[in-house]
């Protein structure tokens, strides 16, 4: 009787219900939110601890820790509209646990080792909540990922389906006719998010496959020259041609000695030596082994989406005793070189098909002891993406191996941004091979040895752009265009260049004579940074010892 009367009470207040049914939401999203927020809570605690002025970099790292939060709203609010279509004891609490688990799972399942299951990595990333195991890696390797569009959309696609699952419980919980009523505003409302969820969906999708389109067309440029280090016929080929060569005074047993000594860099390990057309081009190579250029100087200007015009003038000698009539220069295949000069006098170029080789051909053949000067002005885009393959599935990653952004610059010297006389690969593909039933190829840099130069730069880029690098920056100042800064930087006699800018910070320390200087991610407490540098130079000091 007494339910009864209860039951008839409550008919006659219908917000008393739906007040009711809000409470149970907001106690069942209280827990996960609040651990989903602790990462946050503990950064604002290291930058207020650290005495560092907040300002939008801690803005953005907040915001990017408080994101987090966005898939545990997600299942729970899934998990609550279930324990209302249930309406038994603890379902609450079994399908928020259960919900949580596929989302473990679900990822793992779709990435497994059979090739009925097996789904390109960026297609994987659908079914990761984080966004961070494949696209994220790389922007953790490069001072952080909160700029990637791709992960906010990921997030923003999270916070709509949240949103509408809302939205839904609203209408679930409004099931009376006086509630519907004041319910009126969840319908367009519902409208504005599946437009939103569709349009964040294909942009979202847009930028992984661009990725992967920039990946494969990487791929299949180096598979054109692609050769196995194991073919009999190019073996006796190599041996045919050393025996010739040392029999005529051309290659010394050291020079074949030194070949064999090379290497390649197979993501970050050290691989057996070169193949056997690395070691041809060697030889070929060995006609310019007196030609190097001497001095660089270089200006860079930073262009929207990605792009990056330079104009290069080179001092070089031929120190040989033969004349030249061509030589090659090794380059990363996208620039596109737009003018080419020696000596004042424009010069015919040819690249090498499939390879980052550029042979030039001077107007007039460059005589023994003469002096070059080089004049090229080239551009590109630089957004390269690596895709790596590895023994375990869930181990595949992608990483950008050059970026120049609106915010980010990098630029390795091992990438070949800047022209090397020579004629050695600067990358090629890896022999197919498969791995766990499926076909897997890894494009291999080369570390090769570079003769030493002089560098003088200058960088026009967005204002506010911190720049890193080997060399010394001597000065940085406004341009009257746009808000633009030009930075100027010089290095004397070193094997390479190497740029890196964007929100870093730069730490020093000293341990029994030792310095350590080391470059983090400016989203990093100063402190810690600090306290990791003293760390490593410590270390660093202790294994000079031993």
């Amino acid at each position: 009787d007494e339910e009864w009367k209860t039951a008839t009470m409550m008919a006659t207040f219908p917000y008393r219900t739906w007040e009711m049914e809000a409470a149970r939401l907001l106690c069942a999203v209280t827990l996960p939110l609040a651990a989903a927020l602790v990462p946050m809570g503990a950064y604002v605690w290291l930058v207020v601890n650290d005495g560092i002025s907040w300002g939008m970099r801690e803005w953005y790292t907040s915001a990017v820790l408080a994101s987090f939060a966005i898939p545990m709203l997600f299942a729970t609010v899934i998990a609550y509209l279930i324990g209302i279509l249930i309406r038994k004891r603890y379902s609450y609490l079994i399908s928020f646990v259960l919900l949580l688990s596929l989302a473990i799972i679900l990822p793992e399942f779709f990435k497994t080792d059979r090739p009925s299951f097996s789904l390109p990595p960026h297609t994987q990333i659908w079914f990761d909540y984080s966004l961070v195991k494949y696209i994220g890696k790389s922007y953790s390797r490069m001072w952080g990922f909160i700029y990637d569009s791709a992960f906010w959309l990921h997030r923003g696609i999270v916070a709509a389906l949240a949103a509408g699952m809302v939205m839904t419980v609203l209408l679930v919980v409004c099931r009376r006719r006086r509630e519907r009523v004041k319910a009126w505003l969840v319908y367009p409302t519902m409208l504005i998010l599946g437009a939103a969820l569709l349009w964040a969906g294909s942009a979202m999708y847009g930028y992984l496959q661009e990725r992967a389109d920039i990946a494969d067309a990487n791929e299949r440029f180096y598979r054109e020259r692609l050769t196995s280090a194991n073919d009999i016929t190019q073996q006796r080929e190599l041996e045919q041609l050393l025996v010739a060569g040392i029999a005529a005074g051309k290659y010394s047993e050291a020079d074949i000695e030194e070949m064999s000594r090379i290497t390649l860099n197979t993501n970050g390990n050290t691989s057996n030596p070169l193949s056997v057309s690395h070691i041809k081009d060697l030889l070929v190579g060995m006609k310019f082994q007196d030609l190097h250029i001497n001095s660089y100087k270089l200006n860079l200007e930073l262009l929207p989406r990605h792009g990056l015009e330079i104009q290069a003038t080179m001092q070089a000698r031929n120190g040989q005793a033969a004349t030249l009539e061509r030589f090659p220069i090794m380059l990363r295949h996208i620039f596109d070189v737009q003018e080419l000069k020696v000596n004042g006098a424009a010069a015919a170029y040819e690249w090498e098909e499939a390879t980052d080789v550029l042979w030039i051909k001077p107007a007039t053949d460059v005589m023994p002891g003469e002096h070059m000067e080089i004049e090229m002005t080239y551009s590109g885009t630089l957004n390269d993406w690596r895709h790596y393959y590895s023994v375990a599935p869930s181990r595949d990653r992608w990483e950008q191996i050059a970026v120049v952004d609106d915010n980010r610059i990098f630029l390795p010297a091992f990438y070949g941004w800047y022209p090397v006389i020579g004629n050695s690969r600067l990358s090629e593909l890896l022999t197919d091979h498969y791995e766990w039933g499926r076909h897997a190829t890894d494009i291999l840099d080369t570390q090769l040895p570079r003769p030493m130069a002089g560098f003088e730069v200058a960088i026009t880029g967005p204002s506010g752009l911190k720049l890193f690098s080997n060399a010394s920056v001597i000065t940085s100042k406004m341009a009257g265009e746009k808000g633009a800064t030009i930075t100027r930087l010089e290095l004397e006699e070193a094997s390479g260049l190497t740029l890196f800018g964007g929100d870093l910070q730069l730490a020093e320390a000293t341990a029994d004579g030792k310095t350590f200087r080391l470059l983090a991610s400016g989203q990093l407490p100063a402190r810690s940074v600090e306290e990791a540098a003293q760390f490593a130079a410590r270390h660093y000091a202790q294994a000079a010892h031993t």
